[in-house]
């Protein structure tokens, strides 16, 4: 398009010069400054339509992270719905949580956690860690005794927040269960102030938080002041 009028004010330019020099009296003259003037209409014609080429390419770039960002979001809920590496599961939590604005950092001091969340920068802390059966806890729980040890040690200002990996806890029916443990399992938590949630759950209050603008550190405030056991919104 930019080309074709560019091509046109040649013409239009050479026909102006032309009329110049062969017409004689007002002809000339109504030729020339017609020529002039439709070579100043184009010119700002094409200084109209590179504006709008540049604009929409600006729009179409801005709509792209967008898209592509959604895209990879969706990603990670389908690890959460159906993923049993709790490697896999922990990565996709931390990059559904950044989405909403929690800063989520590394625990490389105690590889046992798989990382910290912090809802509030200075005040509340919690050390998450992805596991795939709860039944299992009360045997499991000997690896987390160092934690509880550094968690303690953080001036009462970290909480334990255990992810159940849902995908990979199932039922005796072979179903999978989403919300529920055992009894024991939650007075065992309870009674070592440790918080629990499923997968299931932390797919909610991402949806939660970006569909119904749910503010996270609200949500996870909850979380973090729940007195230990199951939370489920």
């Amino acid at each position: 398009m930019k080309r074709t009028l560019q091509l046109f004010q040649l013409l239009i330019v050479v026909f102006g010069l032309y009329a110049a020099l062969k017409y004689a009296g007002p002809a000339k003259n109504i030729v020339a400054l017609s020529s002039i003037i439709v070579v100043i209409l184009l010119d700002r014609m094409e200084s109209f339509f590179d504006r709008a080429n540049a604009d929409l390419l600006a729009r179409e770039k801005a709509r792209q992270p967008a898209a592509d960002q959604k895209g990879q979001a969706e990603k990670n809920l389908e690890i959460l719905r159906h993923g049993k590496n709790n490697l896999m599961v922990a990565d996709a939590v931390q990059a559904l949580l950044r989405d909403l604005g929690l800063a989520v950092t590394p625990c490389g001091e105690y590889p046992m956690l798989d990382r910290i969340v912090k809802v509030e920068e200075q005040t509340m802390h919690m050390a998450m860690k992805v596991v795939g059966d709860l039944d299992d806890l009360t045997r499991e729980w000997e690896h987390l005794d160092p934690a509880d040890g550094f968690i303690k040690g953080e001036g009462g200002q970290l909480r334990l927040l255990l992810i159940v990996n849902a995908a990979a806890t199932h039922s005796q029916s072979g179903d999978q269960e989403f919300d529920k443990i055992p009894n024991q399992t939650g007075k065992f938590l309870a009674a070592r102030h440790t918080v629990a949630i499923t997968t299931q759950t932390v797919a909610q209050i991402y949806r939660l938080c970006k569909e119904m603008h749910q503010n996270p550190k609200r949500v996870f405030g909850r979380i973090y002041h729940h007195p230990g056991g199951l939370f489920q919104l």
